[in-house]
């Protein structure tokens, strides 16, 4: 079939990550528009509730995909031009089989930390907007311009305040996921976004140190290449709990007032 699949997955392991079904009607009202073009809804089958609500709130065309078992969800994933998700299993099971993703954050997550893993996937995040959503018409432009591989055309106006951020493997072969044009980082973001590759530098530092095989400074580096196997799992935990320290650390800046604020960072590892 040449139909263009266009996935959501509205519900997630909590309530706040997850999308109502009057925002996926809206979204399904636009995106399925023009001809040959139809949302397919996931989910569990506690999630056929939601699906029937969306249907009762657009007569857009959607395939009710709610129920159904990993092994067809992996077969379906490679077919959607793009999925739309809060941060769930399934945004990450789609990135690794690649179809792009468009993530929104609510606040209990961070793209940084849990975003899908790969080139060209969007993550909204809220800022101060948390019990809000991005706007729909920023979702419906983001959603048509992952379908046509080119970035969205937005206005910093047209974000609400919310922030929209691209997921790219840097020089030095992290994964980061870079501002788009029109998102206004605060201080505290641009701290954040320093402080984490900081973070990057020292445990690249101590994973060299540890292997022995130090790396030029005028060569990327993939982070597990070249290491034993036993070593790879070890620098994918100690990364993970360094991020997490730092976005508790980004947390106690974004609180406090600033004035004759002392910050002390201390490193351990297992």
């Amino acid at each position: 079939s040449d139909d263009v699949l266009i996935g959501v997955q509205p519900g997630s392991n909590s309530e706040r990550k997850g999308l109502p079904a009057e925002y996926i009607a809206s979204l399904a009202g636009a995106v399925t528009a023009r001809p040959s073009r139809r949302m397919v809804i996931l989910g569990s089958p506690h999630e056929r509730e939601c699906f029937e609500r969306i249907q009762t709130h657009t007569p857009a065309p959607l395939v009710d995909a709610t129920g159904i078992g990993w092994r067809e969800l992996s077969s379906l994933m490679p077919r959607l031009s793009v999925l739309v998700s809060g941060d769930t299993a399934p945004a990450h099971l789609a990135a690794a089989l690649g179809t792009r993703v468009i993530t929104v954050f609510r606040g209990e997550s961070h793209y940084s930390i849990t975003g899908p893993y790969g080139e060209g996937h969007w993550a909204f995040d809220p800022g101060d907007q948390e019990e809000s959503l991005p706007p729909v018409e920023c979702m419906i432009h983001t959603v048509e311009a992952v379908i046509a591989r080119h970035e969205p055309s937005l206005l910093p106006s047209a974000l609400h305040g919310w922030k929209l951020f691209r997921s790219e493997f840097g020089p030095d072969g992290w994964l980061r996921y870079v501002p788009h044009r029109a998102t206004v980082l605060s201080e505290e973001d641009r701290i954040g976004r320093l402080m984490l590759e900081w973070w990057k530098r020292v445990l690249l530092a101590e994973i060299n140190r540890s292997t022995q095989k130090p790396t030029p400074r005028s060569r990327a580096l993939e982070p597990t290449a070249e290491l034993p196997d036993a070593s790879a799992e070890s620098i994918r935990s100690n990364l993970l709990q360094a991020e997490l320290r730092l976005q508790e650390t980004v947390a106690a800046l974004a609180t406090a007032n600033g004035q004759g604020m002392t910050l002390c960072l201390c490193l351990s590892y297992g």
